[in-house]
């Protein structure tokens, strides 16, 4: 691959010599430095060929200026908040009165640490018409005798007779220009490499493909166009994804077929174009009411976003998820009800090698026999295709035949070497979790309860009331340290489950900063078990009248399960209602 070719455009030598130092340690970068600022950058940029560069590097105001007039893009290098602190810091052992001059890029950064870390400075924000030098004069008559900012500042401070320092550039931020600039360059990708992609997709093994351009139109097909391709494709595109959502794995219904939809992005002749590959079948494979699920990262981060769930990663739990995420081994992920094994099973899937392809979801709880005799006989089982993460949750519900029969398709297809295959269980002691530990290479993850990772529990609620904020739009700073000693002892039968819902109702409740312990206590409160009744089912949290009707049924569902060891099947006999009634309310409950 060709080299990219930057110019670097620094304002002060020592930055020249930073971009120098790292450009050289990178093979795939050939880089021209000149120095200019403010004043001279048009000398800079006109002393080299414009042919000879792909792509300018700068700072600060230079970098605004030249991202105006040259034809070529221009990456800032950024000030940084270590870059600011390291010279706030800096000034610190001088005893005059400080000012910081400079754009809002530097000036923003500097008053926020100065209010963070109570600096007592002055702050002056300029834009690029101001007269730098009337701005100073102006600090130098208010008793300023130090000024901080860019080159430019500098030389005028000294000019009028004040001591100046230089607001520099660490290597990590003239690291991140770099890579920008790379990827900025490799996204213009050449021609050819892009008619190459384009001719891998027709030959692809899909029955179909279809290109769109952003506003839908159809820019190539490999089906010849007449009225029932045309009414095809106005049914395509009412299911086209977003840009953002790409890539994306799904499928939708057309006159009695069902197809498969494999989406990406690619780029010819500097347009942007989305690419839908096309597979039928006879039946839809994707529905939760059957037990299977098609996810992908752009719709996990968009639930994520929506219900702000309380994280499983912290701790040794997320020592341990880090470290197995990066095999290509089948993972066995055990825990109570309530424990996060879904959780986790998202957070292997987004940091493992598959993570840019779809995560398939398999409900052993819900997948009914003819569904299960579709994914382990069909030619277009998931099961079958390569490059997917696949997690079988509750797999001791699956009954010993269907688990032979999932480990026989296994072994005959490989299937657990071409997809990264994950699995869950309340309990191991099964055949299907027995079996699985002794073979594939599989490895074990127990996802302890909350009791047992009481040390974990501030960080939960950090992160917790963090997420809660952001979709909340609240300030809740965290909990009081009686409130917080308060959550820590509480049982938690519920585990992690029990505890989010917790959290979620203080933090939408929470009228201060902080959470206080009558604010907790009345909120646990509905948690505890209370009468004789409570105590003669283990984990039984007393039900909230005053909640919601729906979240009554819940707490009701949620009883008679513990009581029946969390049976589903006996549980929704108890109920009179059938087990996929019973399995909706607890998926819509999380």
């Amino acid at each position: 691959m060709y080299p990219v070719r930057i110019l670097g455009i620094a304002p002060y030598p020592g930055l020249e010599r930073i971009m120098q130092q790292l450009a050289a340690q990178r093979p795939e970068i050939h880089l021209i430095t000149k120095i200019g600022n403010l004043r001279n950058w048009r000398d800079a940029l006109s002393s080299v060929p414009s042919s000879s560069y792909d792509v300018i590097i700068s700072r600060g105001g230079t970098a605004r200026m030249l991202s105006r007039f040259a034809r070529t893009p221009v990456v800032e290098i950024t000030t940084s908040a270590y870059d600011m602190l390291c010279s706030l810091r800096n000034a610190q052992g001088y005893t005059g009165k400080i000012a910081v001059v400079g754009h809002s890029n530097i000036t923003e950064r500097a008053k926020q640490l100065a209010e963070i870390m109570q600096y007592d400075i002055v702050v002056c924000p300029i834009d690029d018409n101001a007269d730098i030098r009337q701005e100073i004069l102006h600090l130098k008559q208010e008793n300023c005798n130090l000024i901080l900012g860019d080159i430019v500042s500098q030389h005028s401070a000294e000019e009028l007779g004040l001591n100046s320092m230089l607001i520099t550039s660490s290597e990590q931020s003239v690291q991140d220009a770099l890579d920008e600039a790379v990827r900025l360059v490799r996204a213009q990708s050449s021609f050819a490499g892009q008619n190459e992609m384009f001719r891998q997709l027709i030959h692809s093994e899909w029955d179909e493909l279809a290109v769109f351009y952003p506003d839908g139109r159809l820019h190539y097909s490999t089906r010849s166009e007449n009225s029932e391709t045309r009414a095809f494709y106005e049914m395509l595109r009412q299911h086209l994804p977003h840009a953002n959502e790409l890539p994306v794995e799904t499928e939708c219904e057309w006159n009695g077929q069902f197809w498969r939809i494999s989406g990406r992005l690619i780029h010819i002749q500097q347009e942007t174009l989305t690419a839908l590959r096309l597979k039928r079948s006879s039946y839809s494979l994707f529905s939760s009411e059957s037990g299977i699920s098609l996810s992908s990262q752009q719709e996990l981060q968009a639930i994520d976003a929506q219900s702000a769930s309380i994280p499983v990663c912290v701790g040794a739990v997320s020592t341990t998820i880090e470290s197995y995420s990066v095999t290509p081994f089948p993972v066995l992920l055990l825990g109570e009800e309530g424990t996060g094994k879904d959780y986790a099973a998202i957070q292997l899937y987004r940091s493992g090698q598959n993570r840019q392809n779809a995560l398939i979801t398999l409900d052993g709880q819900v997948i009914c026999k003819k569904r299960w005799k579709q994914l382990l006989e069909s030619e277009s089982s998931p099961l079958l295709n390569v490059g997917l993460t696949i997690y079988l949750k509750n797999l001791d519900h699956l009954s010993d035949e269907q688990a032979e029969e999932l480990f026989r398709f296994m072994e005959n297809s490989c299937a657990y070497r071409r997809n990264r295959m994950l699995f869950s269980a309340q309990h191991d002691d099964n055949y299907p979790c027995a079996y699985l530990q002794g073979h594939f290479s599989t490895l074990v993850l127990r996802l302890p309860p909350l009791r047992e990772r009481r040390e974990d529990i501030p960080s939960l609620l950090s992160l917790c009331v963090n997420q809660l904020n952001v979709l909340l739009g609240k300030q809740v700073i965290g909990f009081t340290d009686d409130a917080l000693a308060l959550m820590k002892d509480f049982p938690w039968d519920g585990n992690l489950a029990q505890l989010d819902r917790v959290v979620r109702t203080l933090v939408i409740k929470a009228n201060s900063p902080y959470i206080d312990r009558v604010s907790v206590e009345e909120v646990i409160q509905a948690e505890q078990p209370s009468g004789s009744a409570s105590h003669n089912a283990p984990g039984y949290h007393s039900i909230n009248l005053q909640q919601s009707l729906a979240d009554i049924e819940y707490d009701i569902v949620r009883l008679v399960l513990q009581e029946e060891n969390n049976n589903q099947s006996k549980a929704a006999r108890r109920l009179n209602m059938g087990r996929s009634t019973l399995w909706n309310m607890l998926k819509k409950h999380g």
